[in-house]
């Protein structure tokens, strides 16, 4: 590496990392440099395929936290966080909810975080996301942002058993991600993932479109 001064370093290119790295390179006035301990994900199959991500725990891509002895058992749980670019976004199963509008609110009205609430909050994400929902149906989705969203399929036999198990039991079906908050229902729900079945991490939608950019460099 020739030139080691940076405008800003950023420390981990994990969910947030990957993305701040990103928008910050967008004003080829400054130079951004990405440190991540893990590796770059390009070109490792398990982390890229989504439906491949059982294969990463407890791998090399994992550090694999063992938990504190516990008094009443579990002592042998492990937390899972990944090791590698993307964070726990190249790590994890990638589903996709949108976060309460209420619990949004209270990040102004209960705690003082002036600006930052619901409404605020959900214009960044019809901004961030390519929903497959998107459209007159349902104006409240974004259709071109780096970050892809799809239904799970409604196929698997035991998630269909379980959504006519809760008709039964008088729980509605419920529509996820819809622009208002599901107090009671059921459904397959969105995941982060392209329809070639690549995982959107924020390694995926942020950081490979920007690697021939100039001022960025991964360290």
């Amino acid at each position: 590496m020739e030139n080691t001064d940076f405008d800003y370093i950023v420390i981990g290119g994990g969910s947030a990392g990957a993305a701040v790295a990103a928008r910050l390179s967008e004003d080829p006035a400054v130079r951004v440099a990405l440190v991540e301990a893990g590796p770059d994900d390009r070109g490792i199959e398990e982390v890229l395929q989504l439906n491949r991500w059982m294969e990463l725990l407890e791998s090399g891509l994992d550090w694999d936290y063992p938990i504190e002895a516990q008094e009443n058992g579990n002592s042998f749980m492990r937390h899972s966080r990944a090791k590698v670019m993307g964070g726990c976004s190249s790590h994890n199963s990638c589903i996709a909810f949108w976060a309460p509008r209420e619990d949004l609110d209270e990040w102004e009205s209960k705690f003082g975080a002036t600006g930052w609430n619901a409404a605020m909050a959900y214009r960044l994400y019809q901004q961030l996301e390519s929903n497959e929902d998107a459209g007159p149906a349902a104006p409240h989705h974004g259709d071109s942002g780096p970050v892809h969203l799809m239904n799970v399929p409604g196929t698997d036999p035991c998630g269909v058993a379980l959504l006519e198990a809760c008709a039964q039991a008088g729980i509605p079906r419920a529509k996820f991600n819809n622009d208002e908050t599901v107090l009671n229902g059921a459904n397959f729900f969105q995941i982060n993932r392209r329809a070639d079945g690549t995982r959107s991490s924020s390694s995926v939608s942020y950081i490979h479109p920007i690697m021939g950019r100039e001022n960025f460099t991964l360290l």
